[in-house]
């Protein structure tokens, strides 16, 4: 997958690259190999192909692969402000969730905030984590 992703870079063919970018940090998140995984997310946020609707993903993706607290807050933090401003409410809320669950109560406001701009009859899991991990104060990254 890594080497379509990298031909497909490397063609011009940039559409949803950042996308198939994200899942590559993902799945080498998965099997502990953050550093290859920041590497890929790293490259999808510098390329300028004019598309940013996937950048707060990549910036919540990316804090998961820092093991200093610092920053992974500051991935958070852009991620859930990236999010906002663009009215991307989906990665803003799964961005608070990861804040919230690496700071609690300072994160608790924007998690909240978040969550209160979806339909409460929405069946997204993110928004069915909200109320146990508001009720369950620990921090779990």
């Amino acid at each position: 997958m890594t080497t379509l992703v990298d031909t497909l870079r490397t063609v011009g063919l940039l559409i949803y690259v950042s996308f198939f970018d994200a899942l590559l940090g993902r799945l080498l998140i998965a099997v502990g190999q953050p550093e290859q995984a920041r590497a890929r997310l790293d490259t999808a946020l510098a390329q300028d192909t004019g598309m940013c609707f996937y950048d707060a993903e990549l910036l919540r993706l990316r804090a998961h692969t820092h093991t200093d607290p610092d920053a992974r807050r500051a991935d958070l933090g852009a991620a859930v402000a990236l999010a906002r401003r663009q009215g991307a409410t989906l990665f803003e809320l799964r961005a608070a969730l990861d804040d919230f669950e690496l700071r609690v109560e300072p994160a608790r406001a924007a998690l909240i905030d978040a969550a209160s701009r979806i339909a409460s009859n929405n069946a997204w899991p993110e928004l069915a984590r909200v109320p146990a991990s508001l009720s369950n104060d620990s921090p779990r990254i």
